[in-house]
């Protein structure tokens, strides 16, 4: 009998700390959210270290999250998000930091390349600066001193990372931006629900690709297809997203299963087997055989009400009205 009362006491005690806890913020690289709170549920998607998630249920040693970027609500496992009171959230978002700009990296114990690894990085991580960090710390290459959200430390290299505020607030963003990014991603494996340069799914290129240029879009493609504005095949310009599905039939409606960056010169980027380009020119050797649905274009539609927001916009980033 004792042994079901401490059970039901440890249980209430979790209950009771998971809801004081509201809110958290991902502490891996790319944490993977699950369909089901168990490592054999399917992947739904993956968010990035520094984003700010609502816990909205708990199970074992899962948390059922709410993730503000990509909007999405899954299961993740509870090492991996650091929780946080609402006062300690505001604190954090409000805290200095640096997004990793390379593709993969570490985080080390030591200011030098051959130092330990405290963990991975990935490109679009958020870390938090230490107060030394505006300085460089000579090394073999330049490095700053930062934490992860959950306050593990250690040394980043400087060309690797920039500063956060800044970056957010860049006005420079094309469609040659878009594409620089996007080939980062060239060859890169087909992950269902892969959302990090680690693996992507189709909208996952399309949603990393615009994110690491500061805008947010939807996780799916038929979401992303309502944003921005539509235009006509012969208007497409570098950056603007293909989609592809199958057309209305009866009482079936549309469906939209796969999107694309177009590149310019009929050529177009998009995860399929591997993230790879094709061409929508059918008298082309590499035309991609799927008729076209929909061409969206996000840039100069970032904060218009379509969908798109700017990261520097977003709440869960930065507080906003100041």
């Amino acid at each position: 009998m004792k042994k079901y009362i401490l059970a039901a006491a440890m249980a209430f005690m979790a209950f009771s700390a998971s809801a004081q806890q509201k809110w958290g913020v991902v502490d891996f690289s790319a944490n993977y959210m699950r369909r089901e709170a168990d490592f054999d549920a399917p992947l739904e998607t993956q968010a990035l270290m520094g984003s700010v998630v609502e816990i909205t249920g708990d199970e074992s040693y899962w948390l059922q999250i709410k993730a503000s970027a990509p909007e999405y609500t899954a299961w993740a496992h509870q090492m991996g998000i650091y929780q946080m009171s609402e006062d300690e959230l505001k604190a954090y978002i409000e805290s200095p930091k640096y997004i990793c700009t390379a593709e993969y990296t570490y985080l080390y114990d030591r200011p030098s390349s051959f130092a330990g690894h405290v963990c991975d990085l990935v490109m679009g991580d958020l870390v938090c600066k230490m107060p030394e960090s505006g300085k460089k710390i000579l090394g073999d290459v330049g490095f700053y001193k930062v934490q992860t959200p959950s306050g593990r430390t250690g040394y980043v290299k400087a060309l690797e990372f920039a500063d956060f505020s800044t970056w957010a607030a860049r006005t420079d963003i094309n469609g040659k931006s878009i594409l620089k990014t996007a080939d980062k991603f060239l060859g890169v494996p087909y992950f269902w629900g892969g959302n990090s340069i680690k693996g992507v799914d189709c909208s996952g290129l399309s949603w990393s690709v615009y994110f690491m240029n500061g805008i947010i879009l939807p996780r799916n493609c038929s979401q992303q297809v309502k944003c921005g504005a539509e235009v006509p095949l012969f208007c497409l310009e570098p950056g603007d997203l293909l989609f592809f599905g199958k057309k209305a039939d009866g009482d079936n409606p549309e469906k939209i299963t796969h999107v694309a960056i177009y590149l310019g010169d009929t050529m177009m980027m998009h995860a399929s087997g591997m993230v790879r380009i094709n061409s929508i020119d059918p008298s082309k050797e590499n035309y991609y055989e799927r008729e076209i649905l929909h061409a969206r274009r996000i840039l100069g539609h970032v904060d218009d009400g379509t969908g798109a927001i700017s990261v520097k916009a977003s709440p869960a980033f930065f507080t906003q009205g100041k």
